[in-house]
């Protein structure tokens, strides 16, 4: 069967715009490879497409109502997967607003009592520590670390918190950022992937605390020595963003 003029033109009107992004696309992977020695224009229009294809399914997917969604996973998977895929997104909800729940309960603890119980993380939370100028302690808060004219920031150190009840960490990076002027001493970095335990000086051992403007101490493994470094904490940052102290 024939198509008329006008079902042609309605076809032509529907992929316009699929030939305008699939045009943007090659001219986007033409600019990115054209410094590179191994150009292959049948690879780029492959990713092109490949580009094309995954915005598309992803706008038609967008305007799906959850009924609609929900009878096109069932057509595709079969209902059982469906109830299994809720299942795991509930719990995923779940398990996140408990997280938020948690952080929160713990930033407002620290804001009142200016002290920050590792033991009430998760483990395998990262944090990062701020560490600060200890002549400027009016200064040693997060909002503080981009000051051009003090610097007030000295050092960061990630790690990951592997057993919140003892504060035991595993090392993730320690950076010196302080000023050439600064007076507090920078001690040895620790070391990438090095295992200790943080906190403050208890009456046995280190107590898995951070205190808002003290000294974090920490006593790496295989040492029976307890560092404490000049600088002061500024604040505590989880690695997706939430500001648990300072």
């Amino acid at each position: 069967m024939e198509q008329s003029e006008g079902d042609q033109e309605r076809r032509i009107g529907d992929l316009l715009p699929l030939a305008e992004a699939l045009h943007e696309a090659i001219s986007r992977r033409l600019s990115d490879d054209a410094e590179t020695a191994t150009f292959d224009i049948d690879r780029i229009i492959d990713q092109a497409f490949g580009d094309v294809a995954k915005e598309t399914a992803r706008e038609r997917l967008a305007q799906l109502t959850p009924t609609e969604f929900a009878a096109l996973y069932v057509g595709l998977h079969g209902e059982q997967s469906l109830g299994d895929l809720l299942e795991t997104m509930r719990s995923l909800k779940e398990r996140q607003l408990q997280r938020e729940v948690r952080l929160a309960q713990m930033s407002h603890e620290a804001l009142t009592t200016g002290l920050l119980r590792l033991e009430l993380l998760e483990p395998n939370e990262v944090i990062e520590v701020g560490l600060f100028d200890p002549s400027l302690p009016h200064m040693a808060a997060r909002r503080f670390v981009d000051d051009p004219e003090h610097r007030p920031l000295h050092r960061k150190i990630a790690m990951r918190v592997v057993g919140p009840a003892t504060g035991a960490v595993r090392i993730l990076h320690d950076v010196w950022t302080a000023p050439v002027w600064a007076r507090s001493a920078p001690g040895a970095p620790l070391a990438p992937h090095a295992y200790g335990v943080i906190g403050i000086p208890g009456d046995a051992d280190l107590e898995p605390v951070l205190s808002h403007r003290t000294s974090m101490a920490y006593r790496m493994s295989g040492q029976d020595e307890v560092i404490i470094p000049d600088q002061i904490v500024g604040y505590v940052e989880m690695n997706s963003g939430e500001l648990l102290l300072g």
